[in-house]
């Protein structure tokens, strides 16, 4: 809990920490929500994408990680 020290009232930081949070599309703007839920210390994240990532996605995909092109 050191981590979120500095963030307002440990009761609160204890209450996101018990969160169960389902995040549905991880686009642009899922990507975005499910990196804040996580670096705000929500206690576990459900993350559920049933699209393949393509080239033009790269622009606004944060969580994209190991993406090959297939040719």
């Amino acid at each position: 809990m050191n981590r979120y020290a500095r963030q307002k009232g440990m009761v609160n930081q204890k209450k996101l920490k018990k969160l169960k949070v389902a995040v549905l599309g991880l686009g642009g703007l899922g990507s975005f929500v499910a990196y804040q839920l996580t670096a705000l210390g929500v206690g576990e994240n459900l993350l559920v994408d049933k699209d393949k990532i393509s080239l033009t996605d790269l622009n606004r995909q944060i969580l994209c990680r190991n993406f090959r092109q297939n040719s």
